[in-house]
């Protein structure tokens, strides 16, 4: 299995049918480009409108006129800035993308609150934990599993360490590839 991409749609990070993107970042180029920040993977090109701002009341909405990854990073430009300064002036604003325009890839991608409740299990099919919450730490996603005795454990989502998979309902199923006495240590 590839490794997991995942969005962040927990809390503050969805609105009905909207998931935040990302952030309006650091402007690119004279003509209204932005890197969209809090993000380390691509846009998804399906993407062609976009909500901006952090007031569920107050969005903006917008045409997306390009995605690229520039210099490592996410930039957009859209319908909302024509230069320069005015994407400037939005710097930090949330960038909003409707679930329905996202293409994931089923197999590699989950968006947070899929996966919130779901139990573990170990290599031998024993209960292991269940999922409480997930964060990023910048290179990885976390997964904060609350075990049996109600101690917690942070568990990166790391091929290394868990495999996902779908069923026939598109269910995510959450085994670890490690004993888990891999992380007695780790609860806490």
């Amino acid at each position: 299995m590839a490794s997991q991409h995942t969005v962040s749609t927990q809390g503050p990070n969805r609105k009905g049918d909207w998931i935040r993107l990302g952030t309006v970042g650091k402007a690119h180029g004279l003509r209204g480009a932005f890197f969209v920040s809090d993000r380390d993977d691509p846009l998804p090109t399906s993407l062609k409108k976009i909500r901006v701002g952090d007031d569920p009341k107050n969005l903006k909405d917008a045409r997306v006129s390009e995605i690229a990854w520039r210099s490592g990073r996410p930039v957009m430009s859209c319908s909302l800035y024509s230069d320069r300064t005015a994407a400037e002036v939005m710097i930090g604003q949330a960038v909003w993308g409707h679930v329905a325009e996202l293409a994931w890839r089923s197999d590699q991608e989950f968006l947070w609150d899929e996966v919130i409740g779901i139990p573990i299990v170990d290599p031998d099919g024993e209960a292991f934990g269940t999922i409480t919450s997930l964060y990023s730490n910048g290179p990885n996603t976390i997964m904060v599993v609350q075990g049996q005795s109600g101690k917690q454990l942070e568990l990166p989502v790391v091929e290394a360490y868990v495999a996902m998979t779908r069923d026939q309902h598109q269910r995510w199923h959450i085994a670890l590839v490690v004993p888990a006495s891999t992380f007695d240590e780790m609860w806490s």
